[in-house]
């Protein structure tokens, strides 16, 4: 007998059940956090070099995280945007697989819950 899973679009208990199952995610990271369904920002000033090591190694931990529970990030969604005045623009790696580390895409603009951002 085959089994079926997942949750049908546009259910009710679809969303509740992904929100409880991604609850503690904040918790392995010490930058700032937004998640909204299935879509996760996470942020940080940076000000110093050790910002932006602290920005790398949260998203080094969310990678691991997310090994763990496999439920795995889409790298071809993970993108990198600066806000301010700097035109320095920082790169970022994703450590998928002991053989598969992606540099995370820069982006200028991003559309959000349709409002665009650049």
């Amino acid at each position: 007998m085959e089994v079926v899973s997942g949750v049908a679009q546009g259910s009710v208990i679809g969303p509740a059940s992904f929100v409880s199952f991604i609850n503690d995610l904040p918790d392995v990271v010490s930058s700032n956090f937004y998640m909204f369904a299935d879509d996760t920002k996470m942020y940080r000033g940076i000000d110093k070099v050790s910002d932006r090591h602290e920005l790398q190694s949260d998203t080094d931990n969310l990678v691991t995280w997310s090994t763990t529970w496999r439920l795995l990030f889409n790298p071809l969604k993970c993108k990198v945007m600066t806000l301010g005045r700097t035109s320095e623009t920082l790169i970022f790696s994703m450590n998928l697989s002991d053989s598969n580390v992606t540099n995370t895409e820069i982006c200028y603009s991003e559309k959000d819950l349709g409002i665009r951002t650049s």
